[in-house]
This record gives structure tokens, sequence and C-alpha cells, in this order.
């Protein structure tokens, strides 16, 4: 999650940035599922 914040991809707060919300977005049509694994 560090990597993710320090790299500008997951705010502060843990939520998606919104450049890569809006990315997601517009290729989640109709419907995308994002499965993320921390080890």
């Amino acid at each position: 999650m560090v990597e993710l914040q320090r790299v500008g991809l997951v705010g502060e707060e843990g939520e998606l940035a919104p450049l890569l919300r809006a990315s997601i977005g517009a290729l989640a049509d109709p419907l995308i599922v994002i499965q993320v694994e921390i080890i």
C-alpha cells in the first residue's frame, strides 16, 4: 500500500487516486473486478 501511495495511485486514506479511478472507470464497461492481494 505504501508503494502505491508513493507513486500517487492511492491516497492517504487508501482511496484510489482520481486519475486512476477515472482510468478504471473508462475501462470498466460494463463490469470489472479488481483483486488486490497484499502479501
